[in-house]
């Protein structure tokens, strides 16, 4: 393995990345199985999925929660713009128009707000999953 690394490659950086995309592959495979389960007992038993609902409801709380924390921590301006754009469904040049600033600084704004909430959640989403899974 080490002699297929460049020498100049981050290693911590190479093992946050495969840290993170183990999590994804077990989350997703988890999901999976759950929903067959779902599956299997809305065929067999009817109305006993209510435990695997709470559970999706209680995971999907603290996602929501987390992200909104996340979000709360942009730059006003830039939390303004993510705002209008992601739950408001503006467009980027009618966000352009209301703020009275180009297209290019919407489009610059979104990009960083993305990349800083996409990096935050990642590492809740791995903490939530581990504890969902009972890696913690």
């Amino acid at each position: 393995m080490r002699n297929t690394l460049k020498d100049n490659t981050n290693f911590e950086a190479f093992l946050v990345t495969v840290s993170k995309n183990s999590a994804y592959n077990l989350f997703k495979s988890k999901y999976y199985s759950m929903v067959l389960k779902e599956s299997m007992m809305n065929n067999d038993i009817g109305n006993s999925n209510n435990c695997i609902n709470g559970e999706n409801d209680i995971i999907e709380q603290d996602l929501t929660s987390y992200l909104g924390k996340v979000i709360s921590n942009l730059p006003p301006r830039r939390k303004e713009i993510f705002i209008l754009n992601r739950f408001k469904g503006l467009t980027y040049k009618e966000i352009a128009n209301m703020l009275q600033i180009s297209e290019n600084t919407v489009d610059t704004q979104m990009r960083k707000a993305l990349a800083y909430i996409k990096e935050n959640l990642g590492n809740e989403l791995i903490v939530i999953l581990m504890t969902f899974i009972g890696l913690d």
